[in-house]
């Protein structure tokens, strides 16, 4: 991993770092989705049920005391309470057919057939018949149907709605209990999680940082004060670089630095070699005009010259 490059590297925390977010983000939502389900299924599938086995009930022993009362006090308004008697029964299938839609476990479906059977023997031997006494005016019947019949007969009816009703409870508190347990589970992996992802963050970035600065041979600064020195002209500065370092940031500002040493004492080199030709080409120039003025000069006495012979010639022609 020392050969990777420092992009390469952060492209490799970034990837990492998301990943690990998502990984928490996904258990987030999973438990989340877990507990909603536990809570739909809570109270869909207990809830409810445990309302509709309360009011089915609350129905049966309304019909109850209304045959009771039937007949304890014979009057006009058994009619009335006959047809109430009938319309609770309707409801209570109602809700019954409700119940039985719902999900049901394995045991419940048991308790449920059961129920139901003797719902069914309730109604037949005993509700129906003493019913149908009240609706003949035949008390005495309907009194020894509700002895004989109608209270053994709902014994086993309250004791089902009893069980069906339990059954809901300890199934919620199963639903309950599975819940806080997936709760706590999803709740561990995501602390841990994080503490990972904190972990890796910290040391994976101190890492980078590290090698960071053992591509730059130093301290950031170092480097940017070797840059200053360059660009100012100063090519004197000292890099001390470890043993074999050939591959840092500092190493490559060494390398350039004795570069350009290299090109300046080049450039002086020639530079003094022109000045030194400069100098040799000036000295010739003056040596050329200083033999140039001396041929003037001849000239010049050559010109006397002749002019003296000239006189002489034109006095040696007059005399």
């Amino acid at each position: 991993m020392n050969d990777m490059k420092i992009s390469t590297r952060l492209t490799l925390l970034t990837t990492v770092l998301c990943a690990l977010i998502a990984l928490a983000g996904g258990l987030g939502l999973f438990g989340i989705g877990r507990s909603n389900a536990s809570l739909h299924l809570v109270y869909e599938d207990r809830t409810v049920p445990a309302g509709q086995l309360n009011e089915i009930r609350a129905l049966i022993l309304t019909n109850r005391l209304m045959l009771t009362a039937a007949v304890a006090s014979p009057s006009s308004n058994n009619k009335d309470r006959l047809a109430s008697v009938e319309a609770q029964a309707a409801k209570i299938e109602k809700l019954w057919s409700e119940y039985i839609a719902t999900k049901l476990t394995t045991e419940e479906e048991k308790l449920a057939k059961q129920f139901a059977v003797d719902r069914k023997v309730f109604y037949e031997e005993g509700i129906v018949p003493t019913a149908a006494a009240l609706k003949l005016g035949d008390i005495k019947t309907a009194e020894r149907l509700i002895v004989e019949k109608v209270r053994p007969l709902g014994k086993p009816i309250d004791d089902g709605l009893e069980a069906l009703v339990e059954l809901q409870v300890n199934e919620a508190r199963k639903e309950y209990a599975a819940a806080t347990a997936m709760y706590e589970t999803v709740r561990t992996v995501m602390v841990a999680t994080i503490a990972a992802s904190l972990l890796f963050a910290v040391g994976y970035g101190a890492w980078i940082v590290r090698s960071i600065n053992r591509q730059l041979g130093g301290e950031p600064h170092e480097a940017a004060a070797l840059a200053q020195g360059v660009t100012a002209g100063d090519l004197t500065a000292n890099i001390d670089l470890r043993p074999g370092d050939t591959h840092s940031l500092m190493a490559h500002l060494s390398a350039m630095q004795a570069s350009l040493v290299e090109v300046v004492g080049s450039v002086r080199q020639n530079a003094d070699s022109v000045a030194t030709a400069s100098a040799q080409i000036s000295q010739g120039n003056n040596d050329l005009s200083a033999r140039t003025e001396q041929q003037a000069s001849a000239l010049e006495e050559t010109a006397a010259s002749m002019e003296e012979l000239s006189s002489t010639v034109k006095q040696n022609a007059d005399n």
